[in-house]
């Protein structure tokens, strides 16, 4: 009787203990996540600032230049919503996120980890394809600009070049590319 109580006893105690572990663990999960989180926000954030830095300056350049058609596009973009400007910065980071998984994938398949147990390389390549395939896949070819759009986003010919916004160097970014 005594032993049957002992056992019991210790498996509730055992129970008792992997539930505690467990809530634990799960803790750690969540706190995982709000970091992540926070961390998304804190990059949004960046890019709001940076955005309207951006716009400041070419705000500046455009009055003193007395461009009215880069003042006139200041004003339309000073007048998109902060709800529209969070959502495509949050897509552009949710974006740029994933190039940058397969860009480590793609890193990690030239240099391998010494350890196989870590790199497989067939593995690799099959996710990479797949994650190259998921975002593929995001974009929908039936989707167009309309003529409204199209003519009120038209920038005159020479308007990043006048404002020193023009891409200096543009190359791809894949990983092979900087071999």
């Amino acid at each position: 009787m005594l032993f049957e109580f002992l056992d019991d006893t210790s498996r509730k105690r055992q129970l008792n203990l992997n539930i505690k572990k467990t809530i634990r663990s799960l803790k750690l999960i969540v706190k995982r996540i709000k970091d992540k989180i926070a961390t998304k926000d804190s990059k949004i954030e960046v890019l709001i600032n940076y955005w309207d830095k951006m716009v400041g300056a070419i705000r500046t350049k455009a009055t003193k230049f007395k461009d009215e058609t880069g003042d006139a596009l200041i004003q339309k973009i000073i007048l998109v919503p902060n709800e529209v400007r969070r959502a495509v910065l949050k897509h552009y980071c949710d974006r740029a996120r994933q190039l940058h998984n397969i860009a480590f994938m793609q890193w990690r398949m030239l240099y391998p980890h010494e350890d196989s147990r870590y790199h497989d390389p067939e593995e690799l390549e099959d996710l990479i394809t797949k994650r190259i395939t998921m975002i593929n896949n995001f974009v929908n070819p039936k989707m167009t600009i309309s003529d409204i759009t199209f003519e009120a986003t038209l920038l005159y010919r020479q308007f990043l070049t006048r404002y020193q916004l023009e891409d200096r160097v543009l190359h791809s970014f894949n990983i092979l590319s900087f071999t």
